[in-house]
């Protein structure tokens, strides 16, 4: 079984890990909406900045708030 793990894109670069054992993903518009092996679901607006399913490495790059 491939799960993958979840990264989202810090400042300079730096990965944040929000997400292990990953087994779905959905899009929906600007939301990507992934679910964990135990069923918590996690959503979050933004963009995929690189997804790499030999490492089971997905980066998200996190839209930012305008004030």
């Amino acid at each position: 079984m491939c799960l993958s793990t979840v990264y989202t894109l810090g400042m300079g670069g730096s990965l944040q890990k929000i997400g292990e054992y990953v087994t779905t993903l959905n899009v929906v518009g600007d939301t990507i909406t992934f679910a964990e092996l135990m069923g918590a679901e996690t959503s979050i607006k933004g963009t995929f900045q690189s997804v790499d399913l030999i490492k089971n490495k997905i980066v998200i790059e996190e839209q930012r708030q305008s004030n």
